[in-house]
């Protein structure tokens, strides 16, 4: 509990994960459709990784039942629901021309690890968010900024993305009443995955993580406690092969716009600051217990 002695009350801070709020119902969840998505994969997609919630309405996605997990090579469905994940995510947030589909979330030839915040919905393992992890001498940061000094042993946090049931969501009116317990979901699930990969940095003695975060990512880390430190010496690397990538991903990449709006490459430190949120007169403490 938080005392005031100005006005002698007394604030009780309430976990997240055991508050009113941790419950997110599946039958509001589903109410999001695939009508506004102009690609035919990314239709495919979206209803593919929706049909599992769909089956199960009456349940709720549970904020004391989330578990983060390090993915091994044998859950091949886990992989196949993630890569689908950062897939349709991608495309549909970034890609150019949204009639055209690239191929982001398969594995690259670097060794990465692949990181999931998990939900049993019925006999269904829901993949909630997730993120890779690249531990190689090369990282992609290495190849698409120059200026960056490489420590001897580093990694880059890379393919951060949501469930579409949790990043496409309607704005018809019906559905504003649920936008700030989203809201709250997604924060907890950040600091939970999160959390879980610095726990394995730090096994493996890693201490320097590099993340390209484009702004207005960096403003959702930030405001989710998560701190960032821009390297100041870090500018796009030029050369035909990121040009054309960085067009292909023009709203992510933004090449046109200032340097100030562009992603920049940060290193991310390995403590969180509280993040405590008044919704209903209550102190919600948003981190996992």
């Amino acid at each position: 509990m938080v005392y005031s002695r100005s006005c002698q009350t007394v604030t009780e801070l309430v976990p997240f994960s055991s508050s009113p709020f941790s419950l997110l119902p599946n039958d509001w969840l589903v109410q999001s459709s695939s009508a506004g998505i102009k690609n035919t994969k990314l239709t495919c997609l979206f209803d593919k990784l929706v049909r599992p919630v769909r089956e199960q309405r009456n349940a709720c996605l549970d904020a004391a039942l989330y578990e983060c997990r390090t993915l091994d090579e044998t859950e091949t469905h886990l992989h196949e629901q993630v890569n689908d994940i950062v897939n349709f995510s991608y495309n549909l947030h970034y890609l150019h021309d949204q009639l055209e589909f690239e191929d982001v979330g398969t594995h690259t030839e670097k060794q990465a690890h692949v990181f999931a915040v998990v939900q049993q919905v019925g006999s269904h393992p829901l993949v909630l968010t997730t993120a890779r992890a690249v531990v190689d001498d090369e990282l992609d940061c290495y190849e698409l900024f120059a200026g960056v000094n490489k420590p001897a042993k580093a990694a880059e946090f890379v393919r951060f993305a949501f469930h579409p049931l949790l990043d496409f969501i309607g704005k018809d009116e019906g559905t504003k009443r649920y936008r700030p317990l989203l809201d709250l979901h997604k924060r907890y699930l950040f600091r939970l995955l999160l959390r879980h990969m610095f726990a394995f940095m730090e096994a493996r003695e890693i201490r320097t993580v590099f993340a390209i975060l484009p702004l207005h990512v960096k403003v959702f880390l930030e405001q989710t406690g998560i701190q960032l430190t821009r390297v100041p010496a870090a500018v796009p690397a030029a050369s035909d092969k990121h040009a054309f990538m960085r067009q292909a991903f023009y709203k992510y990449w933004r090449p046109d716009a200032k340097t100030c709006r562009q992603p920049a490459l940060y290193t991310v430190g390995f403590c969180m600051s509280p993040l405590v949120q008044t919704v209903d007169g209550l102190s919600i403490v948003i981190d996992q217990e």
